[in-house]
């Protein structure tokens, strides 16, 4: 048997020949010290060298009302408590909630939550990500369903106002990227690869070649928001949620049954290393939004392509159509110095492009009477 690394470029730019020659095998069943011993040396190294964008010059005064302390045993903290901490790095949560039973923080069991959460009512998903913070020496993890009160109304539109300032300050963003819901977890078995025997290009024999490749798409700066075709298959990246926390997240380690990829605002790694050695690849996630050192013109433009791809994608509820978006909305307001007016989905010095949108024949208008039938966010 031969074993072929297979790279997708999505760049027209040529990537250099050392990135093929450095590549690394990608174990098929990862454990916690395999995944600490990739994401360390990156982490230290964006905390560490990378002053704008990834460093954080102070912390939000929108800060969430609880974490969930995993120091000693599992349970919720509130924030005034962990204040006076040393310490208050936490680590945030991406992942989808799907259809089997998840874990909920609820008026009825706040304070047993406040006291200690059982480990055996988490899901596997919650499991992974707080052995992988404690492997990472940080006490606190955000996730929303145990830090939100699900069945109180205005606490969960209290905390749904802070979104933004939760993902981008957070010390890191784990993103359950392959699981589909809170069991799937981080450390799944990933694909053995694919089966391309029919390329006779690369082999002429009668063993199959086997494949494995680097599943999110290499960008440049003229492709902002452009996905592979794999990554769109992932179930987080589906999720209407997840875009807002992944582009307001100063650093995100993706989790999916090929790899684990590395994203911050300066800098793209994959496990298989082809990542690593692209340095034409790393302006390409800041330049996804960058419109505070552009014209504003430009960051509008840059809001367009983003709901170019935020609209198509799903929520199980449609009431929360504005709400995933209120995190990056506040952001770009806030990177345009509050020069426009944020309408809905749209900008009111660019309502004449933005009232120029067009949906899909197939396209369903939503059944929500609190959404403006003249934005797209009512489709």
């Amino acid at each position: 048997m031969r074993h072929w690394e297979r790279f997708e470029n999505g760049s027209r730019l040529k990537p250099p020949l050392d990135a093929f020659l450095d590549s690394r095998i990608i174990p098929q069943s990862p454990n916690l010290e395999h995944c600490l011993e990739f994401v360390r040396p990156l982490l230290r190294g964006c905390v560490e060298s990378h002053l704008f964008p990834c460093r954080q010059s102070s912390r939000s005064l929108q800060i969430p009302r609880r974490y969930v302390d995993i120091e000693n045993g599992v349970r919720l903290i509130t924030t005034q408590t962990a204040a006076g901490a040393h310490d208050w790095r936490y680590i945030a949560l991406s992942h989808c909630w799907g259809e089997s039973r998840l874990l909920e923080t609820k008026t009825t069991n706040l304070a047993q939550h406040y006291i200690n959460i059982p480990w055996v009512n988490l899901g596997k998903t919650f499991q992974d990500a707080i052995c992988l913070s404690r492997g990472l020496n940080v006490r606190y993890i955000w996730i929303d369903s145990l830090c939100i009160v699900q069945d109180d109304p205005a606490n969960w539109k209290s905390e749904a106002l802070k979104m933004a300032s939760v993902y981008s300050d957070s010390y890191l963003t784990i993103a359950a990227t392959g699981s589909k819901n809170g069991d799937g977890g981080c450390f799944f078995e990933r694909s053995p690869g694919l089966s391309l025997s029919r390329l006779s290009y690369v082999h002429q024999d009668e063993h199959p070649v086997h494949a494995q490749y680097s599943s999110f798409d290499l960008l440049d700066s003229h492709s902002d928001l452009t996905w592979s075709r794999y990554a769109l298959k992932q179930p987080l990246l589906r999720r209407a949620w997840c875009f807002q926390e992944r582009l307001l997240s100063p650093r995100v380690l993706h989790f999916h049954d090929q790899e684990m990829v590395w994203e911050c605002r300066t800098t793209t790694a994959c496990e298989c290393g082809f990542l690593s050695h692209t340095a034409w690849f790393r302006s390409a996630r800041r330049e996804q939004y960058r419109s505070n050192s552009r014209r504003e013109i430009l960051g509008l433009n840059a809001w367009m392509k983003m709901i170019v791809r935020y609209s198509a994608l799903q929520l199980t509820y449609e009431s929360d159509r504005l709400p995933a978006l209120s995190g990056l909305a506040k952001q770009f307001a806030e990177s345009l110095h509050g020069k426009v007016r944020y309408l809905a989905g749209l900008w009111e010095n660019d309502l004449w492009r933005g009232l120029g949108w067009a949906s899909h024949a197939n396209t369903r208008r939503s059944k929500s009477l609190t959404l403006p039938s003249w934005s797209w966010i009512s489709m």
